[in-house]
């Protein structure tokens, strides 16, 4: 099936699956997240009309205003004035007093957003955007600049290097694009690779005009690998960009001192649903994933016991590593896979063994089945409640088993009653 076929698909899954899975970030988006990206030509003709939740970015006459949790940021285009080439809003809105949500710097929460594989992020260039909030080019405080060895006119010094690993390692990844005439200028931006497959799941996102797959289809001119949004590639060696699920628009290629249609593009998600996958996830074990997800947007578990080797509990015990003596050493191992503590006389065993019965009469006691005690039935007479022995009258119990009568200490067992 190909992607165009998915498109009515995508948004059917993405209203049954509208509910985010726990431990996602559903009230949150990452600071510095890219909407409605535009291009203005010189001339103020719009040539890309990138849309904010169906807002137009760039106004009628070619004007720019920032919007209630958005900042305007111009990304330029060598060659052209500072206020023209590139331009989108910026979320940034820590309040939370526009319509999205709450702009989001938590470098652990970078990889639990729901947005769609490609999503872009402090989106800037190193030469024309200006950092006059001190921030205004980052991903979640990340500059994506400082991944690469080349020069930033406005660097800033308190933002971290590259973009925002997460709780995964790999949440997001620096990209960069040559801006043809600029001598030394690059666009950058963070890319999400949605470590834990949101994507694939077709969920409802909070808004739309998200910028996806931003790429530049220049080969020779040492840009990063080609995005791809919601796995699908943006450049096909030809034509605009590749934006075909039916919910997303196309915007490029534009960079003056290219030939036509040559430069930098991508897609906008310009309805509030997931761009389909074409391709099938395929889930990994929750093993070292406890309190996670399994790649596919699912969650893997939370802690408690011991599916996992994390000594953690995982709800979908299909994904899980089967009980082992690595993840249940107090238990034994029944015959469902999973790890019994119960310590009962059918479940008995440590050190992840086999579970096995006792026999009647016996009892579980660790790794091993050992006989039940029973005072009324030794040759001794003591009887269960330690008050009194039949054989000798005056015998008491002072410890569990054993009977003393004058001088003599007689141990009890059910074999008979040794006394000395």
């Amino acid at each position: 099936m190909n992607r165009s076929s998915l498109a009515k698909l995508g948004c059917l899954a993405a209203l049954l699956l509208a509910t985010p899975p726990a431990g996602a970030q559903t009230n949150t988006l990452p600071e510095g997240l890219v909407c409605g990206l535009s291009y203005l030509n010189s001339d103020g003709t719009v040539y890309a009309d990138g849309r904010c939740n169906g807002v137009p970015v760039v106004q009628p006459g070619g004007t720019t205003q920032p919007r209630t949790g958005f900042q305007v940021v111009h990304d330029g285009d060598s060659g052209f004035a500072s206020t023209r080439g590139w331009v989108h809003w910026r979320f940034e809105d820590p309040a939370g007093a526009g319509f999205v949500g709450k702009s989001d710097t938590d470098p652990s929460h970078a990889d639990l957003f729901i947005l769609p594989k490609g999503a872009v992020c402090g989106l800037h260039h190193t030469f024309w955007t200006s950092n006059a909030t001190g921030k205004d080019y980052t991903c979640m405080n990340y500059d994506p600049g400082k991944a690469f060895p080349i020069t930033q006119a406005f660097p800033t010094s308190t933002s971290l290097v590259g973009c925002p690993p997460g709780q995964t390692g790999n949440a997001w990844v620096a990209r960069k694009a040559f801006d043809m005439s600029s001598g030394s200028g690059y666009w950058v931006w963070c890319e999400y690779q949605d470590p834990n497959g949101f994507s694939y799941n077709h969920r409802g996102l909070n808004f739309g005009g998200i910028m996806c797959g931003l790429s530049h289809n220049n080969t020779s001119t040492g840009n990063t690998l080609f995005g791809t949004c919601a796995g699908v590639p943006a450049w096909t060696g030809s034509g605009p960009p590749n934006c075909s699920s039916g919910n997303e628009i196309p915007r490029g290629w534009f960079d003056d001192g290219q030939a036509s249609g040559v430069g930098l593009g991508g897609c906008e998600v310009n309805t509030p649903f997931m761009p389909p996958n074409p391709s099938t996830c395929a889930p990994h074990t929750c093993a070292t994933s406890c309190g996670g997800f399994d790649g596919c947007g699912n969650p893997c578990g939370v802690a408690g016991s011991s599916w996992c080797t994390t000594s953690q509990q995982c709800t979908l015990p299909a994904d899980c590593p089967p009980c082992s003596s690595q993840n249940c050493t107090n238990g034994c191992c029944n015959p469902a896979g999973a790890c019994d503590r119960s310590e009962s006389s059918n479940s008995c065993g440590l050190s992840g063994v086999a579970c096995f019965s006792c026999p009647a009469g016996t009892h579980c006691s660790g790794s091993s089945c050992v006989q039940d005690f029973d005072c009324n039935a030794c040759e001794c007479g003591c009887n269960a409640s330690a008050t009194a022995c039949a054989k000798f009258p005056t015998c008491s119990i002072s410890l569990a088993g054993v009977c003393r009568h004058q001088q003599l200490s007689c141990v009890c067992s059910c074999g008979g009653c040794d006394c000395e």
